[in-house]
């Protein structure tokens, strides 16, 4: 494999998306194998491990805001966990979806959540975690200045709650990019308090609290 780091930085922002959901993917299928299904893929252990770090140089060469998924999603997490709630047979949120476990309204392979699904805590918990990596990848490359941890986990959040497209067209995320420190910035959060036409206040509160995190001195 060639790991030419000048190779990697003559890629585009969405090839390396691509690229990075699909390893992402491929990462979360061996972590659910059972230990006797794990070691028929020893022969691809190295490649995996390669392919960790490349994903790393990366993260380290091409874009700031690309550094440390991990760390960064898990200020975000919290708040997603708080005004989703848990639970575990799928449900038609107020935005009339099918939803299930903490907040998701499709699985890893992206097939949409259907009324009468049933998952376990575990399952749940596995599922947030791809779906939260997923979003982030997708917030990370909207963001075109530089944020600090709590920013783009808030944001995170956000997108996780009303959709990505929603972001890319909001003014929230265009004051972003001018200028992140913006104190108005707090204001964009606040206007999306509503679903079906009304305020709710669970609403309220989750942009409250997405506006705090995001404010909040790291």
């Amino acid at each position: 494999m060639n790991e030419n780091p000048v190779e990697f930085r003559e890629w585009t922002d969405n090839e390396l998306l691509q690229i990075i959901d699909s390893s992402l993917q491929v990462l979360s299928t061996l972590a659910e194998l059972t230990d006797s299904e794990y070691r028929t893929y020893d022969d691809e252990l190295e490649d995996i491990n390669t392919v960790k770090k490349i994903l790393s140089e990366l993260f380290t060469q091409h874009n700031p805001n690309l550094k440390n998924i991990s760390k960064i999603m898990n200020k975000g997490i919290p708040i997603i966990r708080k005004y989703e709630g848990l639970k575990l047979n799928a449900y038609i949120c107020p935005a009339g979806v099918p939803t299930i476990g903490w907040g998701s309204t499709f699985y890893e392979n992206g097939s949409k959540v259907q009324m009468g699904d049933k998952i376990t805590i575990d399952r749940a918990d596995r599922l947030l975690f791809d779906i939260v990596q997923k979003f982030e990848i997708s917030v990370r490359g909207l963001v075109k200045s530089s944020l600090n941890e709590n920013q783009i986990g808030a944001l995170t959040s956000f997108a996780f709650n009303v959709g990505v497209g929603a972001l890319n067209k909001s003014t929230l995320l265009k004051k972003v990019n001018i200028n992140p420190n913006d104190p108005t910035i707090r204001n964009e959060f606040m206007r999306w308090t509503k679903a079906g036409g009304k305020q709710l206040k669970g609403l309220v509160a989750r942009r409250e609290a997405e506006a705090d995190l995001y404010f909040l001195a790291v």
